[in-house]
């Protein structure tokens, strides 16, 4: 499958059209493409019953957060690049959300060999925010999956939805597929049906 060009382009449709859900809303959102934290490149964690270990690359590649006056900060946010790691740190500044884009640098790669890679993106950001918990979507355009990372009993767990998949025979028929992973991203970031999942512990930790 060609997860090229026309698979990317759905991946920033998605970020549009989030963007105008929200100031349909009257939200204020900012997306920051790819920040870099120094100081958290090569940061090793691992899990402290398997011993598996995972490298941290010290950067995330879009955080969606919502903040109280955009209009106010357009300015900060045109600065170069690393005020946004500050601007992250504002008092007022919430992060909503973090999509990680699969980066398929071989054609044996599966979609599941980036899990890994979302989920130390998801880390470096709840460190350095100093948060507990982190909502994220791996995608490469056609295949979703969503996680919610939590801090619990000073381990990281991590919980992870079923895969959902488009194709690209579907999405020139119709929007209908796309308007439905739209609904669930808006659901991720802003909840607001309660039971809509139910979290269930595994084997596997981080």
């Amino acid at each position: 499958m060609d997860y090229g060009t026309g698979s990317l382009m759905v991946l920033d449709a998605v970020l549009l059209s989030l963007a105008a859900i929200a100031s349909s809303q009257q939200r204020e959102i900012v997306i920051f493409p790819e920040i870099r934290f120094a100081g958290y490149d090569k940061v090793q964690v691992s899990h402290p019953v398997t011993g598996y270990e995972l490298s941290l690359r010290g950067s995330v590649d879009y955080t969606i957060i919502e903040i109280d006056n955009v209009d106010n900060r357009k300015a900060r946010l045109l600065r170069p690049e690393g005020s946004q790691v500050l601007f992250l740190k504002h008092r007022n500044a919430q992060v909503l959300f973090l999509l990680v884009k699969a980066k398929y640098r071989d054609p044996e790669q599966t979609f599941a060999s980036h899990i890994p890679e979302a989920v130390g993106q998801a880390i470096t950001l709840m460190k350095y925010m100093n948060i507990t918990e982190s909502r994220f979507c791996l995608s490469d355009g056609l295949n979703w999956r969503f996680y919610i990372l939590k801090s619990e009993d000073g381990m990281l767990t991590c919980y992870g939805s079923a895969l959902y998949c488009l194709s690209k025979d579907s999405l020139q028929e119709s929007d209908q597929s796309l308007r439905e992973i739209m609904q669930l991203i808006c659901e991720w970031v802003w909840p607001t049906t309660p039971d809509l999942f139910v979290l269930a512990k595994s084997a596997g930790r981080v």
